[in-house]
């Protein structure tokens, strides 16, 4: 097991290292718009987005990491904005 997950980490650097900026590109664009979608489904019932466009917009702001004045509500929304906000830095650090 831990010789496949071996080898698959080192094929995936290999194509990062070949495509990089590219795979962030995209990789991101997949977390902007799944992230918004489970942080409305999460936060919807307790008052926290109206419609999936400011769930995009928050989310857009947390990837940045320029923030927001609404903080999470429910424990997974909170669990979630700490993965988007340490995907951020990962990112930005790349």
């Amino acid at each position: 097991l831990l010789t496949s997950l071996n080898r698959g980490m080192k094929a995936l650097g290999a194509s990062f290292a070949r495509r990089g900026f590219g795979y962030v590109l995209m990789l991101s664009l997949i977390v902007l718009f799944g992230g918004a979608a489970a942080m409305y489904a999460f936060e919807r019932d307790v008052n926290g987005f109206a419609n999936y466009a400011e769930a995009l917009w928050w989310t857009a702001m947390m990837l940045t990491t320029i923030g927001s004045d609404y903080f999470p509500q429910t424990a997974e929304g909170r669990v979630l904005c700490f993965i988007l906000a340490l995907y951020a830095f990962a990112a930005f650090g790349y």
